[in-house]
């Protein structure tokens, strides 16, 4: 997709999160400027939670069902709410190409955060892995030199390369359209996705799955 993907720097010490960096930076911003109310998303998660959620979570992480169209977000293991999503025009099989239309299927993390998107607001995470390099190496998708940035970028828990043959810039964002809409992202209401964006942390673990 055409999107100004916000990279998060690295200047930051180990136990600062790069997510916590942006919303602060931004607040106003999405505020102001998006007429996004964060403070809603809260207000509904702790109508699950409890009035004591605490936001981010202290262990978030996402499965996605590509074929029931679902995302579901967990606390510590446990599952807080289930949403209705949109993926890629291509919905069954994993993504080897940039335009191919389909969504991941895999073990990633979430390592961008991006209020300025044109798709109401972003979060990218890290495809292409360790795992799609090899792969795509083996079969000539991409160089020696882009694996190895690729292998580098997940030991560093940093976004990877994002402009190869076998594609990036994959995430998900608002709004939801349909159920095979996107260009291989996962779309959602915004009032949905705003409830992700408060819930998670810098490397939270997101499983796509057929």
């Amino acid at each position: 997709m055409n999107l100004l993907i916000l990279f998060i720097l690295f200047t930051f010490s180990l136990n600062s999160d790069p997510f916590d960096y942006v919303d602060k930076k931004y607040a106003s911003y999405i505020k102001n400027t998006k007429k996004i109310d964060l403070n809603l998303a809260k207000k509904r998660l702790k109508k699950i939670i409890g009035p004591k959620a605490v936001f981010p979570f202290k262990k978030p992480s996402i499965h996605v069902s590509k074929s029931k169209l679902t995302l579901k977000l967990y606390e510590k293991g446990k599952l807080i709410k289930t949403y209705k999503i949109g993926i890629g025009q291509e919905p069954k099989g994993h993504k080897k190409y940039k335009g191919d239309n389909k969504t991941p299927v895999g073990k990633y993390h979430l390592v961008t955060k991006n209020p300025l998107s044109d798709w109401h607001m972003f979060m990218g995470f890290n495809y292409p892995n360790s795992k799609d390099a090899k792969q795509a190496l083996k079969d000539g998708r991409i160089t020696k030199k882009q694996h190895d940035k690729i292998i580098k970028a997940e030991k560093r828990k940093a976004p990877p390369l994002w402009n190869t043959k076998i594609g990036g810039a994959v995430g998900l964002h608002g709004p939801y359209n349909d159920d095979n809409w996107t260009w291989g992202c996962i779309g959602m209401l915004p009032e949905d996705f705003n409830e992700i964006w408060i819930a998670v942390k810098y490397w939270t673990p997101i499983e796509i799955t057929e």
